[in-house]
């Protein structure tokens, strides 16, 4: 799905670029200003070679892309938390980056 509608490139998923692809694809197929992805291993397993806890949140704010990974302690649910956290955080640096840009 994530390669179909977002137009995300094949490979690994749990990484930065396909979190700058995903957002990308998101603000595409919604032409939107701005859009947020994240993937990641939430847990209790490893996946991909990456540790539980691992997440890569991406953005794409008026064409500009980014992307930060965190590595997150706690249950799956615990992650989960801590990653909408750290999303609103990344979409609101990025957003006033981007102000900042057209001033």
């Amino acid at each position: 799905m994530k390669q179909k509608v977002l137009a995300v490139s094949p490979g690994p998923v749990v990484s930065a670029r396909c979190a700058e692809e995903m957002a990308a694809g998101v603000a595409a197929q919604l032409d939107a200003d701005a859009a947020v992805a994240t993937t990641g291993v939430g847990g209790p397993d490893s996946e991909e070679g990456r540790d539980p806890g691992t997440v890569y949140i991406g953005w794409w704010v008026h064409g500009q892309t980014g992307s930060r990974l965190y590595t997150f302690d706690g249950t799956p649910e615990e992650v989960l938390e801590a990653t909408v956290a750290a999303v609103l955080t990344d979409l609101l640096r990025a957003m006033d980056a981007a102000e900042r840009r057209a001033s």
